[in-house]
């Protein structure tokens, strides 16, 4: 083992106090810079659902009319072409996002256009990253979807043999899920700082991975504590802002459709509502839960590099 991996292995505990001091110093210091980040982000983001939304309100009662049969493939080759320029629009600005904290950490300063060039060069690892990641999701996913599925083709038989299969099938499903959940708690942390490795270290995939497990190993609860409670605040905060404009712009809509005595099952008004609530929404979620992750790891990394470590 090399000195830089013991030193990655002997981190020393992440005092949560200061994290959370440090998240809000790198909030001040890079607040704008993030507001640029988050709001392209969450345009791209926004403009799927504006085009999801927009299919719903025009093409689906042509269904009744038979014709959306026309619109059926233009409509899903555009949507799917939208979610997966939105997919690495979000790749890309996250490895902009781990550049620009991770600079406000240590009291420096970059531009919006230098952080999405300096992100650019790592956008291959990061793709591959997300992309083992996504495979392992659905392998995960299979194995506990395959045998349920061959467990409820073969419940035949009398009516207590498929009650059987039934009760077995709801508490695989159950167990699943409790599973499920635990093990993406634990993947939250220990991946979380793997887009750092790749953005800000320029470290290949697997150094990357194996660096985030070494900062992570001796600080996940310690982690999991300034993440989780700060995006709790920082979700409460945003859900607040959320329904401040989706309620008013729902009940405009409600009167409107009463006034005009309109069937619409899709307002437009209720679809603007949506849209710009989803923008202002995922801007500032990004805003604040950022610079908690640049905090953890700014501390965590001075840690395994300090000589003393």
């Amino acid at each position: 083992m090399t000195n830089q991996e013991s030193r990655v292995n002997m981190v020393s505990k992440l005092d949560i106090g200061k994290a959370f001091e440090q998240a809000w110093d790198i909030f001040k210091k890079s607040w704008k810079r993030l507001l640029g980040l988050q709001a392209i982000s969450a345009a791209g983001i926004t403009v799927f659902y504006a085009f999801f939304m927009t299919g719903l309100k025009y093409f689906l009662p042509q269904i009744e009319e038979n014709a959306f049969d026309n619109w059926i493939f233009p409509l899903v080759g555009v949507g799917a072409a939208l979610f997966i320029l939105m997919l690495l629009l979000s790749v890309w600005i996250t490895g902009a996002n781990c550049i620009v904290v991770d600079r406000a950490s240590t009291g420096e300063s970059i531009t919006v256009t230098d952080a999405l060039k300096a992100a650019w060069s790592s956008f291959g690892r990061l793709i591959s990253f997300y992309l083992v990641v996504t495979g392992a999701i659905l392998l995960i996913y299979a194995a506990i979807g395959i045998p349920i599925g061959f467990l409820i083709s073969g419940a035949k038989g009398g009516e207590e043999r498929v009650a059987a299969v039934i009760l077995l099938v709801v508490v695989l499903l159950f167990v699943f899920m409790i599973g499920l959940a635990v093990l993406s708690t634990w993947l939250w942390i220990k991946l979380g700082f793997v887009p750092f490795a790749i953005a800000v270290e320029r470290k290949s995939v697997g150094d990357s991975l194996r660096r985030s497990f070494g900062l992570s190993k001796n600080n996940f609860w310690a982690s999991l504590a300034v993440i989780y409670l700060g995006s709790m605040i920082v979700g409460f905060a945003v859900s607040l802002v959320i329904y401040a404009i989706f309620i008013p712009t729902t009940f405009l809509s409600i009167a409107s459709m009463i006034k005009m005595h309109s069937d619409d099952f899709l307002p437009f008004g209720f679809i603007i509502g949506i849209i710009i609530a989803m923008f202002i929404g995922q801007t500032a979620a990004g805003m604040g839960v950022w610079p908690l992750w640049g905090s953890v790891y700014a501390n965590l990394s001075k840690a395994s590099d300090s000589p003393q470590s």
